[in-house]
């Protein structure tokens, strides 16, 4: 599951120029190394048959257990705090674009 993303005003639109892009949970990412935890690589988080590492594999941390707390519960809405500059082992999120943003002015989730 994740947050889409429209112009202002529109996201009850079925309308596909409205839909800016998706927000979804990511999996772990070593926030120190700059990398997946996910064997495919970036483009394979999201694919259901991707093979994650247990700890980063450059510098050996494991992740920190975030629950509710991480990226899974900000995308379910249990987790609304401002997520914090991260550091080792955290979940994280990516944002699959619908199509460019041009000079819209205002942006707003499907929540």
């Amino acid at each position: 599951m994740g947050t889409n993303f429209y112009v202002q005003g529109h996201h009850n639109s079925n309308d596909s120029e409205w839909h800016l892009g998706k927000r979804s949970a990511a999996g772990y990412y070593c926030w120190d190394c700059k990398t997946t935890l996910c064997k495919n690589g970036e483009d394979g988080v999201h694919d259901s048959e991707s093979e994650w590492y247990d700890k980063c594999p450059i510098c050996g941390k494991a992740p920190i257990d975030e629950c509710w707390n991480g990226s899974v519960g900000r995308e379910l809405g249990f987790n609304t705090t401002k997520p914090a500059l991260k550091t080792g082992v955290a979940s994280c999120s990516s944002f699959s674009w619908a199509r460019k943003l041009g000079k819209v002015q205002k942006i707003e989730d499907e929540y």
